[in-house]
């Protein structure tokens, strides 16, 4: 897989959380734990570079485990992720849908 543009191998990377944002809150506590000598601000700076795209995976209410959210993360601002759903799983109509944003590699 190639990352959009900079020529380099993209990655798949797995981290367990109850959303989007603990997932990425979960990263920073592994980077502090590691006493790399960083502060949250320079981590968070780090996480907010390096990572584009965030999916995450629900267990249903029937037990199955079913993608429910893209989301795209644009930066930081204030020192906070932000953070836009590209897509959402309905459970409604059972199908995954777009939202009404456009990724960052398409504006």
């Amino acid at each position: 897989m190639r990352y959009f543009g900079s020529g380099h191998d993209g990655s798949l990377t797995l981290i367990h959380g109850t959303s989007v944002e603990d997932a990425l809150r979960r990263l920073e506590s592994l980077c502090l734990m590691a006493d790399l000598g960083l502060g949250l601000a320079e981590i968070r700076a780090m996480v907010a570079a390096g990572i584009q795209l965030v999916t995450f995976q629900e267990r249903l209410p029937d037990g199955s485990r079913k993608m429910v959210e893209i989301a795209e993360l644009r930066g930081l601002e204030h020192l906070r992720y932000v953070l836009q759903p590209l897509m959402r799983y309905n459970r409604d109509t059972e199908q995954f849908e777009f939202t009404d944003a456009k990724p960052g590699w398409e504006r």
